[in-house]
């Protein structure tokens, strides 16, 4: 959830694991991820207009507790 990215769904921008042993709970994301952005006019109905990071090893979820960098480029 960040100004740069809600809506905009031509947003450039870097998601990448942080391991923060730090935080209680806290787990790291070996896998591979991908972002995603729910269009309003597509199929899905998961968050409109909102951009998602996701696992791509299929079975394996993101857990509670992971945390990503996100690195936002702007002009």
């Amino acid at each position: 959830d960040h100004e740069l990215l809600n809506r905009n769904p031509a947003a450039i921008f870097l998601a990448m694991p942080c391991w923060r042993p730090d935080r209680p709970g806290a787990s790291y994301n070996n896998s591979p991820t991908a972002v995603w952005f729910d269009a309003p006019a597509d199929a899905w109905d998961y968050k409109e207009g909102y951009w998602s990071i996701y696992n791509c090893t299929p079975g394996l979820s993101l857990t509670p507790g992971m945390v990503f960098n996100i690195f936002v480029l702007t002009a």
